[in-house]
């Protein structure tokens, strides 16, 4: 594990626009305010969680096919 755990360096850490991204550990839940559709947590890069587990790949940008937050492309 790394020395300083964060959402930068884990895995289910999707980045949307330095410093945020969103954590997408668990299915997205939906928000508290009427019409808006559901949606991962934000989360700052900096921040931190008991269910790190670290990245294969810097997370900085899109994710890269076959991450957690994007499916690999099957071949027909």
């Amino acid at each position: 594990m790394p020395d300083n755990p964060t959402c930068a360096s884990c895995r289910w850490w999707a980045r949307e626009a330095h410093p945020l991204g969103q954590c997408r550990r668990a299915a997205p839940t939906l928000p508290k305010m009427a019409g808006s559709g559901a949606q991962w947590p934000f989360t700052w890069v900096g921040d931190w969680c008991g269910d790190h587990e670290p990245s294969p790949t810097t997370n900085r940008g899109p994710a890269a096919a076959g991450s957690p937050t994007q499916p690999a492309a099957t071949e027909p």
